[in-house]
C-alpha cells in the first residue's frame, strides 16, 4: 500500500518517473519520495556524491522538494510524503549527501514547513539512529515542522520510538532489503531463512506500534 521512490536530482527524469507513478495510483497506494542527494551545485564538493549540502543553500534545496511535489501534483501524482534525505548517517560511493544531526535539526527547524502540499519524513538513518530524530523531537520549533519519523534497520534500529509517540509521530521504517551480496542467491534454504527472518522483523516493527514498514523494493 506504500511505494517509496527516488526524487532524482535531474528534473529532466521527473516525466518518466510521472508515468510509472500514473500507473501506481490506479491501485489506491501512498507514494513516500525520498532524495539520495540533493542537486550537486547546493552541496559543498558540487558532487552528486557524498559531501554536504551548503546552509546557504537550505532553502533553495526545500524549493527543489517542492518543485518535485508541484510537478507530480500536475502530472495526477499525489505525493504523500518527502523525506529530507536518503540516510544522511552513512557514507557511500554512490549518489548521497550526508547531515550532521546539527545540520538537519536546523534545516527542519527553519525550512521543512515551506515543503508544502506533503507530508515531511525525517530522517531516514541508515539504522533508526535516534541522535538524527530525538532533537527533532525534542526541539519546540523543529518538532511541529515534521509528520513522520523515518529510517531503516539496516544492524539495528529495531526498537520502541516512545518519544516520538509521545509528540503524535508516526513511526515508518521506509527502507529494508537483505541478500545484499553482489550476487542474488536461490538457494531454497537461504530464501526461507530470509524470508522468516525479514516476517519477524515485520512481526516486531508492529510489535512497536510503528506504522509502516516498506521493503527495498519492489522486485529484486
Amino acid at each position: 500500500s506504500i511505494v517509496r521512490v527516488r526524487i532524482a536530482q535531474e528534473q529532466s527524469s521527473w516525466a518518466s518517473l510521472a508515468t510509472i507513478l500514473k500507473e501506481i495510483v490506479k491501485y489506491d497506494v501512498k507514494i513516500i519520495a525520498s532524495p539520495w542527494s540533493p542537486p550537486a551545485s547546493l552541496k559543498d564538493n558540487n558532487n552528486s556524491v557524498d559531501g554536504h549540502l551548503l546552509p546557504e543553500n537550505y532553502g533553495a534545496y526545500a524549493q527543489h522538494l517542492n518543485e518535485f511535489v508541484t510537478y507530480m501534483a500536475s502530472q495526477g501524482v499525489p505525493i504523500y510524503a518527502v523525506s529530507i534525505q536518503n540516510e544522511p548517517d552513512i557514507e557511500v560511493k554512490y549518489e548521497s549527501c550526508r547531515w550532521t544531526p546539527a545540520q538537519l535539526l536546523s534545516f527542519v527547524q527553519n525550512h521543512a514547513r515551506t515543503i508544502q502540499n506533503t507530508k515531511v519524513v525525517a530522517s531516514e538513518s541508515f539504522n533508526f539512529n535516534k541522535v538524527y530524530t530525538d532533537p527533532l523531537l525534542n526541539d519546540a520549533t523543529a518538532v511541529g515542522n515534521f509528520d513522520i519519523v523515518g529510517g531503516h534497520i539496516y544492524g539495528g534500529g529495531l526498537s520502541a520510538h516512545s518519544l516520538a509517540e509521545q509528540k503524535g509521530k508516526e513511526v515508518w521504517m521506509t527502507e529494508y532489503l537483505m541478500n545484499l551480496s553482489e550476487k542474488w542467491v536461490t538457494a531454497e534454504s537461504t530464501i526461507w531463512n530470509e524470508s522468516v527472518e525479514m516476517l519477524q522483523s515485520m512481526h516486531t516493527a508492529m510489535s512497536y506500534n510503528w506504522n509502516a514498514y516498506i521493503w527495498w523494493y519492489i522486485r529484486r
